[in-house]
Formats: C-alpha cells, sequence, structure tokens
C-alpha cells in the first residue's frame, strides 16, 4: 500500500527486473524541487508506477530466510520536521547507527541510487545525502539540522528537525518542494505551469486514478482536481482589477469576476506568499503570511453581488460569508497567487431560480410575523434563506438590515443596506436607516462643558468633556475619553468646620476597548486615571437576547469625585454593577423596564488639607448599596413616553471620624431613595432642528425632599456629520424648612468621520 503523504515518493530498488526482464524506465533526473506543482503531480505519479512495478517483482521473488528485506520507502514533510519510513518485511534486529548528522541503516539489497538521489532532490531543504556506504545505507542532513531514528513494527522511521528555534524560523522560509496532504505549501515551487502541461498532468494524474487497483493518496487526487480547475479557468488577468496600486513592495493587487456557476478572486502579491485556509460554518477563513494592504477588498460584495453576502479582513486574514449556504470554496495556492473558487452545482441553482413566487412570499410574510411575535431571531434566519434564493431582493434586503439592527449586529446590517442600495439607489427608507446607522457607529469625536448652579452656599461645577470613539471593522471598537471639573462655593459648613471660597479643579480619563460578538454580545476591558497619579481598572460584558440584555460592569480604584471630595484628598471607588434592561410587551405593548442593583467601597487613598488633619487615615471608609428600578412607556405616534423612576442608595460607615460622618459628607454619600414621575415629548421644528421637554416631579422617602423639575433641549443638525445640542434643566427640592435649586446648562456638539 502506499502511504498518504503527500505524492508519498515510493522509490524503486536497483537490481530487481521488471516484468518484462528490463530495467525499469527512470523518470526525470531533473531535482523535482525545479518543477512546477502540476510537473512535480507527474513525475510523482510515473515513481509511483515505477515503485508500484519494482515493488511487485520483488513480490514474486523468493524472499531471503530469517533477515528483514527492504520493501518500501516513503516520506512526508512539512515546514516542522520531515519524516523517512523504511518498511521492512519482518521487524528489523540489526542495529542502526547514529550521529548527530546522520543515520546509517544497515541491509543487504539497497535502492537504486539514482532513485535515492531523487530522494534527496525531492526534500533539498532537509536531506543532504542519501547513499550507500559499506553495508549501510546512510542518511546524511545539514549543520543545523538533527535526526533521529526508532523502530515502530517492521518499520523505521527517520526524523529530521531544526536543531533550534532560530533554524526552524529560518527553514520556514525555505522554499518546500511538496508537503503532506494535511497542510499543503505549494506557494515557493517556482513558475507556473504553462496551460497545456496542466491539461497533460491533469489527464496523465486521472488516467493514473483509473488505472490503477489500488486507492490513490489524497493529495494526489486533490492535485488532479485542482489541475483541472486551473485548467477551465481564464487568465486571472482578464478579471477586472480592483486595486490601481502597482505591485510594488509589499502591495497586493485584487481582481475578482463571476460567471453563472462561479465566481473567482484573485490575490497577487509581488513576492512569494505563504497561505492557509479552513472552512467552517459555509465560511471561508485565510490566513498569510503577509499583510493585506487596501486592495478595494471591502469592494467584493459589490462585484460579486451575486456570491458574497460579506467580508471582513485585518491584518494577514481574509473572511468571505457567501450568500448561498451552499456554496463550494475551492484554494488554489500559486507561488505569488491566491485563487479562491466559489460555485454551486446547476441543480441546486435550478431549484432556487424555478421555486414558486408566491410560496416565498408567504415565507417572507410568515418571518414577518416571528418577528413581531417576539422572535427576532427566528425570522431572521427565515429571512435569510429567502435571500438565498433571491439575493437582490430590496424588500428583503431592508427588513434583513433592519432586524439586524435589532440585534445589535449593526455591521451586518449596514452590510445589508450598502446592498439595498446596489439595487434601488433612491430608495428613501434605506437612505435615511443607513445615514442614521452611520451616524450612530461611525468614528466621532464628541465635546461638551456643563454649568451646574445650587443657591446653598453658591456652589458651582463648570465640567468639560471630550470623548473619541472609533469602531472598527473587524469587531473591536476604541474610545478615549477625558473630563476636567471645576468646584467652587462661597462657604460651606459642616460639623462645626466652616469652608470659605473653595476653589478645586480635577483631572481625570479612561481608555477602553469592546469587542463585539457575532451574536450581539460585547466585552470591554479598560483603565481610568486621575490627575493625582490615581489609576483603576474596569472590565464589562453583556449578553444580549432578542428583547432583553444584562450587563456585568466592575471597576477597581476608580477616581471618585464625589462632591468636594477634592477637598478631603484623593478618593477611589471599588463597584460591582448588574444592570438588566428589556422590552415588557407582555404586560403593555411599548412598554420598557430597567432595573440595576450596586455594590460600592469607596476608599481614602490621601488626606490633604483640613480634613487630612481631622482624618488621615487610608483605607476603606464606607461601602454602599444601591439599586434602580424605571417604567417606561413609548406612545409612538404621538412621540410622547411617561416614565417611573425608583433610585436608592444606603450607606455603612467602616470607619468615622469622631462626632461626625466627615467623609461620607465630602464624597456626598447619604441614604436616599428617590421616586420620579416624568412626562416627555419630541418633535421635528424644523428640517434641521429638533426639541424635546421633560416635566417631572420627584419626592424622596428617606429624607423627605420633594420638588419639581424640569428640562428643555434643543439639537441642531445642520450637515450630516456634525450636531450642537443645547439643553437647560431645572430642579427644586424642598427639605426641612429650606429650598435647594439646581440649575444645568449643557452644550454638547458632535464631529461624525
Amino acid at each position: 500500500m502506499v502511504s498518504c503523504a503527500a505524492l508519498a515518493a515510493n522509490v524503486s530498488f536497483g537490481g530487481l527486473p521488471s516484468p518484462s526482464g528490463k530495467a525499469p524506465a527512470r523518470i526525470s533526473d531533473v531535482p523535482l524541487a525545479q518543477h512546477s506543482l502540476l510537473q512535480q503531480a507527474a513525475l510523482a505519479a510515473a515513481a509511483w508506477n515505477e515503485a508500484n512495478a519494482a515493488i511487485s517483482a520483488r513480490a514474486s521473488a523468493p524472499p531471503r530466510s530469517g533477515a528483514a528485506e527492504l520493501r518500501e520507502i516513503t516520506w512526508e514533510a512539512t515546514d516542522q520536521r520531515a519524516r523517512i519510513i523504511l518498511h521492512w518485511t519482518q521487524a528489523p534486529d540489526a542495529p542502526v547507527r547514529q550521529g548527530q548528522r546522520f543515520v546509517a541503516v544497515p541491509m543487504d539489497i539497497f535502492p537504486d541510487p539514482g532513485a535515492m538521489q531523487r530522494l534527496v532532490n525531492t526534500l533539498p531543504e532537509w536531506l543532504a545525502d542519501a547513499s550507500q556506504e559499506a553495508n549501510h545505507l546512510v542518511f546524511r542532513v545539514a549543520d543545523d539540522l538533527t535526526i533521529t531514528h526508532h523502530h515502530q513494527a517492521a518499520q523505521t522511521w527517520i526524523t529530521i528537525r531544526p536543531i533550534d528555534k532560530q533554524a526552524q524560523q529560518r527553514r520556514a522560509r525555505l522554499p518546500m518542494a511538496l508537503a503532506t496532504a494535511h497542510q499543503p505549501r505549494w506557494g515557493s515551487l517556482g513558475t507556473p505551469p504553462s496551460r497545456a502541461l496542466m491539461l497533460a498532468a491533469a489527464g496523465s494524474l486521472q488516467g493514473l486514478v483509473e488505472q490503477t487497483p489500488e486507492p490513490m493518496p489524497p493529495a494526489l487526487d486533490e492535485i488532479t482536481k485542482e489541475a483541472k480547475l486551473l485548467a477551465e479557468l481564464p487568465d486571472p488577468h482578464t478579471l477586472p482589477l480592483l486595486s490601481p496600486a502597482e505591485l510594488a513592495g509589499k502591495a497586493l493587487s485584487l481582481r475578482a469576476g463571476d460567471e453563472t456557476k462561479r465566481a473567482r478572486i484573485v490575490l497577487e502579491w509581488p513576492t512569494a506568499v505563504e497561505a492557509s485556509h479552513q472552512v467552517k460554518n459555509n465560511e471561508l477563513l485565510l490566513t498569510f503570511d503577509q499583510p493585506l494592504s487596501d486592495a478595494g477588498l471591502e469592494k467584493l460584495p459589490q462585484v460579486l453581488a451575486n456570491w458574497i453576502g460579506d467580508v471582513r479582513f485585518g491584518f494577514n486574514t481574509l473572511l468571505l460569508r457567501p450568500l448561498r449556504p451552499n456554496t463550494r470554496f475551492a484554494v488554489l495556492y500559486q507561488p505569488t497567487r491566491v485563487t479562491i473558487v466559489m460555485s454551486v452545482e446547476k441543480e441546486v441553482l435550478a431549484e432556487q431560480e424555478n421555486r414558486d413566487i408566491r410560496a416565498r412570499r408567504l415565507d417572507y410574510l410568515e418571518s414577518r410575523l416571528d418577528v413581531v411575535t417576539d422572535g427576532t431571531k427566528d425570522g431572521r434566519g427565515k429571512l435569510r434563506m429567502l435571500l438565498d434564493e433571491s439575493p437582490r431582493n430590496t424588500e428583503f434586503l431592508g427588513n434583513m438590515a433592519n432586524w439586524e439592527q435589532q440585534l445589535s449586529r449593526w455591521r451586518r446590517a449596514l452590510n445589508y443596506y450598502d446592498r439595498g442600495l446596489r439595487e434601488s439607489p433612491g430608495e428613501a427608507n434605506l437612505i435615511i436607516a443607513q445615514a442614521l446607522l452611520r451616524q450612530q457607529y461611525e468614528p466621532s469625536l464628541d465635546l461638551g462643558r456643563t454649568w451646574r448652579n445650587t443657591n446653598l452656599g453658591d456652589e458651582a461645577w463648570i465640567t468639560d468633556t471630550a470623548t473619541f470613539s472609533a469602531p472598527m471593522s473587524n469587531r473591536l471598537s476604541f474610545e478615549l475619553t477625558a473630563q476636567q471639573a471645576n468646584f467652587t462655593a462661597h462657604t460651606y459648613a459642616v460639623g462645626g468646620f466652616t469652608f470659605a471660597d473653595i476653589d478645586i479643579t480635577r483631572r481625570q480619563g479612561g481608555a477602553s476597548m469592546r469587542l463585539d460578538y457575532d451574536d450581539a454580545d460585547h466585552s470591554e476591558m479598560g483603565v481610568m486615571f486621575g490627575d493625582s497619579n490615581e489609576l483603576g481598572l474596569r472590565a464589562a460584558h453583556q449578553w444580549r437576547w432578542e428583547k432583553n440584555d444584562l450587563t456585568l460592569d466592575l471597576r477597581y480604584r476608580e477616581p471618585y469625585w464625589g462632591y468636594i471630595a477634592a477637598a478631603a484628598g484623593n478618593v477611589a471607588r471599588n463597584r460591582v454593577r448588574g444592570v438588566w434592561q428589556g422590552d415588557m410587551d407582555w404586560a403593555i405593548n411599548g412598554l420598557t423596564g430597567n432595573a440595576a442593583v450596586e455594590y460600592d467601597t469607596y476608599v481614602f487613598t490621601k488626606g490633604s488639607g483640613n480634613v487630612g488633619e481631622v482624618f488621615p487615615q487610608t483605607g476603606d471608609f464606607a461601602h454602599t448599596v444601591g439599586y434602580q428600578f424605571s417604567l417606561l412607556h413609548n406612545i409612538p405616534e404621538y412621540n410622547f413616553t411617561l416614565s417611573y423612576s425608583v433610585d436608592g442608595e444606603f450607606t455603612r460607615d467602616v470607619d468615622n471620624a469622631p462626632n461626625f460622618d466627615l467623609p461620607t459628607f465630602f464624597v456626598n454619600l447619604t441614604d436616599r431613595e428617590t421616586h420620579a414621575v416624568n412626562v416627555s415629548w419630541s418633535d421635528l421644528l424644523t428640517d434641521y432642528l429638533d426639541h424635546r421637554v421633560v416635566l417631572g416631579y420627584s419626592y424622596d422617602r428617606v429624607t423627605k425632599g420633594q420638588g419639581p423639575g424640569a428640562l428643555l433641549g434643543l439639537t441642531y443638525s445642520p450637515f450630516e456629520d456634525f450636531e450642537v445640542d443645547l439643553s437647560v434643566q431645572y430642579a427644586q427640592a424642598q427639605q426641612v424648612g429650606e429650598d435647594a435649586t439646581t440649575t444645568t446648562t449643557a452644550l454638547r456638539a458632535t464631529w461624525i468621520f
């Protein structure tokens, strides 16, 4: 039997006559590594026939009694090691001599020297020499390799590896003659073969498959299929060039085109490239050893609109999602070129084209009904099957985009909107929906300032914020934030202390990274820092379902400002917070709910000023438990919303200063449970200006404070990539005979890139 190594190089043996009585004809003595892929395939096939003939003749000769005789030599190679296997008629008992650079195998009858030379030519990067010396067959390797052996039943396994990791990395860049069937490396084999040679080699290999009674090695069968496929394809340079860049340096050129039954993508580099691929869940993932430059990969869904549903690419990886679930992929590797062929069987295409239109429409209506009855994912799955049959249906594409957006898969939604607009460029609903989605998820810069004033002690806050968000195409998003707050107060008295003319400025910021998953879940990690060398960490994960989501947020040593915490020193907060929000249509149509629970620990990291003298120690000084719950009923036909909310927090002090709760006061920690009822509405005043109004009333069950509140907001959007928002808020609280009035004015500008 022939081994399943790539083109399993069986070598013939000298001194054994062929069935016709003549010496077996030799294949070309040209080194195998100098031939192209298909030339090597043809030569290997000839060597296979030659070896089989020699083995058949040897099988008819009477074996020598009591001695193990060499029956066959096979080999396999990868980019990390090579292995030569000697097959014996029985387990050998003669000892094998071994050094660091050679293995000497004793035997009586030796292989043909020409066949051994061809084996050396086949593995030039692994084998330096294989020849007869006295009564031993000696295999020698280069100085940066090591060679070992072991016996396994009636086989002797000789393994060659790089002597260290540096040698392995150097040799990984060398051209491989042929590799294993599991990981073919045919990207560095020289110039591509001519069309005549491809057809001849394909015919020769196919004839060999038909004639031999034994099963062919899988790798040889794959080469046959790929040789025929290459021979049928026209010259890749007849395809349109998507990238205008010249092939220079590490530049990449991309060509693509389609036919009725097949589509083709050709990636070409100016130098040799190594690549590998895998197909999983009807998706093709390719990995290259060179970076993917901007060659127009994002345009593939437009060029191959009947074949490709989505394209994602990173530094050196490419992911293709086909439109049809039964699409087959073939990836062909050449020295400087990788060709991807997508095909669908003729019978499948005919079945899709002949399907009854009425049945298709009924399936579409059923998918919409699933969405209305809280089955967005089920409806999306049915609509995806309809899109497989009608990939250019604008109605299907628009609804698919909308449902993907509802599931927070905004990157997929943008792709469906793009496809829909290619089919119907003037469709207003698609244009508006896509513009709103891009505005929400495009890179943006947000600058804002907030003024807050309270009549008690003439307290005033001025807060400046800056946020830069950068969603990426490969599931990652990044965000940078910076904030500065200035607090001033004319007088403030507490616990026997009176603070006068307070003026404090604090700064803090943060950086975070977000990873989105296919099921719309996402994870976040980030760092937070303050202006006094405070450093905090944050990690969060959100699980999303069709109508609900759950978030777990963890923070460690988050810089905390509190009320006038800066007067008391540096304060940090540790937090564990869980948040649920979702639709409650099962109770009232249009009703949504939100609930959160949190546990916080407050830590003094450094005392300062008057408070530092009274409370100089550091460490935990307060724990709080908080909870929030809200119900919101939306009436979209009138742009009207009703809401009810509860916000509570209760504090337990661990260490307090004598006689009064000074630390908890300075971080504004007081027990509270505030109930609030609000009504709001919004509408467009002009094409570029809209407004919102909120009226409400609040009551605190613990402090007995109560009072009305109002907010007026205006949003001006003169351009699609620029927006200005202005809001003014007023709140009044009556408590123990005192009226505290707070006004807040906020101005924000947003640029979208």
